[in-house]
């Protein structure tokens, strides 16, 4: 009886490390080397928690694409889709990578598995939007950020992408307008400035 609370606590112990390393995964103001240790810890960790396996190879894929490495980050969330794949935000970063390296129809259909998931999620739409206009579908895009700006009116991201949108398909007064209200909720939003800027450039 004793080898076997023994067992289990010494099971628990290592779910405990697991876990720990996870939250150091999923920092992104540390430094990213430790960051990568840490998932790399959680990924190869011999744990029957295959959603937190998925948890780190998500971050650590995030960290191969900020560096470029897009090849490692799409085999990275494309792992992690198979241990969990109801997880949206996989589908959402695994779509951004696919339009990233021209694939149109593959990181279309991973934004539309992951709105499927989670219909209500402002911030899918507006990846999709960015998808559609990575691949020059520039209303399609507007139509996703329209839904974005329905769903959480607050988010400025929603409005200064929005605006860049306006002012790509040239409704200039549309693009102002949302631009400035980006401003309002963020004052320090870098693409509502760009966009203003560029209007200003042509007034």
């Amino acid at each position: 009886i004793c080898s076997v609370v023994l067992s289990g606590t010494s099971k628990a112990a290592a779910d405990d490390a697991v876990a720990e390393k996870l939250g150091i995964c999923q920092t992104d103001d540390i430094d990213v080397k430790l960051r990568l240790a840490a998932c790399d810890a959680v990924i190869n960790a011999l744990s029957e928690l295959p959603n937190l396996r998925a948890e780190a190879l998500l971050n650590r894929g995030i960290i191969m694409e900020e560096d470029n490495n897009l090849d490692a980050a799409l085999a990275d969330f494309s792992t992690a889709i198979s241990l969990n794949p109801e997880y949206p935000a996989l589908y959402e970063h695994r779509g951004l990578v696919n339009a990233k390296q021209g694939k149109g129809d593959a990181a279309l259909n991973d934004l539309a598995m992951a709105l499927r998931l989670a219909p209500d999620d402002a911030d899918l739409h507006a990846s999709r939007g960015v998808v559609r206009m990575l691949l020059g579908d520039d209303k399609g895009a507007l139509v996703d950020l329209n839904e974005a700006v329905r769903i959480a009116p607050g988010d400025a991201d929603h409005y200064a992408r929005r605006g860049f949108i306006h002012w790509r398909l040239g409704s200039h007064a549309n693009a102002e307008a949302d631009s400035r209200r980006a401003l309002e909720l963020e004052s320090d939003n870098e693409l509502a400035s760009r966009t203003l800027s560029e209007l200003r450039k042509r007034s």
